[in-house]
């Protein structure tokens, strides 16, 4: 019986047998885009779409809808925009909600600032390594100016941290189409959003935005406080220190606490199933981007630094690519056959319509009546 079982799972490894059924997860891929740029194009800008200030019929939506709106497209656009890491990671990580009396010189007066707390507060292994992770907005970081400041996520508590120790992740601001940029959702997530205009609970800003300093409007949403996080801590820095104050980056909005792996991860089944009628989850984007490695021929360089990226070997890489279904990995070929064996003759570059190029002579013969194709073949062959 223990052979039969062996001989089994050893089937089951050289064919990439799982239990669950990956094409009921995998993307229907949209034609000339792979799994990646599919779940990005039907469900991260759909939800980007959501995070508006108005309804339908223009009235205002509520600021804890603007707010979980914003947190549901946020906690995709994580591991979409950035090589996945797992998701424990996103889950647990953790904001500032305090700084420091002094503000660094390269803090501009009106930007947001959301610093590292200092590592005499932070969680560490039993070595005194970091055993947290941060999310964090800079203007200068190991000898490099950021004017405008720079999102990062610094990843300290992570199973393979042992080998690959701490890694700062910087997120880019990807600008959008109608003027608004990703930094602008982050921060009006972690911030609030303000809006000028004669509300009725209008009031004039006072903040720390000068663009905005003597507007009349209100806050349109609190953001994260909207969800009245009851995970926040306050940590003293030293005997008689200053306190520090931090939370955890996506609370459940409906009791503010962290959420598990099943809560995290099934508001990403949800969501995928209903916008696109698959179960997608953190885990498998991380295969998306496997797939989308090998399918757009990143080089062995590349291939290198998206799997130091995403926190694991190239081996790993290359068996987490393994894991997509078959019709997807046989795509590449179909679409190679396409191009270079059944292409229109129109489509052939100009020196290919004259001479002995293959490609001309499998052209011609197709125009031919089954009859006179033959005729042909057979002269070919007497030849």
């Amino acid at each position: 019986m223990a052979s039969v079982v062996t001989q089994e799972v050893q089937k089951w490894q050289r064919t990439k047998t799982t239990v669950a059924d990956i094409t009921r997860k995998w993307p229907d891929v949209v034609e000339g885009e792979t799994a990646l740029t599919t779940v990005r194009q039907l469900v991260v800008e759909p939800l980007r779409q959501l995070t508006r200030l108005r309804r339908k019929n223009a009235a205002y939506r509520k600021g804890d809808v603007i707010a979980k709106s914003h947190q549901h497209y946020l906690k995709w656009v994580l591991p979409t925009d950035l090589p996945t890491r797992r998701q424990v990671i996103y889950r647990t990580t953790k904001i500032a909600l305090s700084c420091p009396v002094h503000r660094p010189e390269s803090v501009p007066v009106d930007g947001y600032y959301f610093p590292l707390p200092p590592n005499g507060i932070r969680d560490k292994n039993d070595d005194g390594t970091l055993a947290d992770n941060y999310l964090c907005k800079v203007y200068a970081y190991k000898d490099k100016v950021y004017p405008e400041g720079v999102w990062m996520l610094q990843i300290c508590a992570d199973k393979i941290d042992d080998v690959y120790g701490v890694y700062m992740m910087e997120i880019p601001n990807r600008f959008f189409n109608d003027e608004t940029c990703l930094y602008d959702y982050l921060e009006h997530y972690l911030c609030g959003w303000w809006v000028p205009g004669k509300f009725s609970n209008r009031q004039p800003y006072g903040w720390w935005d000068s663009t905005l300093q003597g507007q009349v409007g209100h806050w349109a949403t609190k953001g994260w406080t909207e969800f009245e996080p009851s995970e926040t801590y306050e940590v003293e820095e030293r005997s008689q220190g200053p306190l520090w104050r931090w939370g955890y980056l996506f609370p459940l909005p409906e009791t503010g606490k962290i959420g598990d792996g099943t809560t995290f991860g099934g508001s990403f089944l949800r969501t995928s199933y209903q916008l696109i009628g698959k179960r997608v989850t953190p885990h498998l984007i991380r295969s998306f981007w496997a797939t989308w490695a090998f399918q757009v021929k990143l080089t062995e360089a590349e291939v290198a630094s998206l799997a130091f990226a995403m926190g694991h070997s190239v081996q790993t890489l290359k068996d987490i690519y393994e894991r997509c279904t078959a019709q997807e990995k046989a795509r590449p070929i179909y679409e190679a056959i396409d191009r270079h064996l059944f292409q229109r003759l129109e489509d052939a570059p100009e020196g290919a319509k004259t001479g002995m190029n293959p490609l001309w002579i499998v052209e011609e013969l197709r125009k031919l009546p089954p009859e006179e194709r033959q005729k042909v073949i057979r002269l070919a062959a007497a030849s």
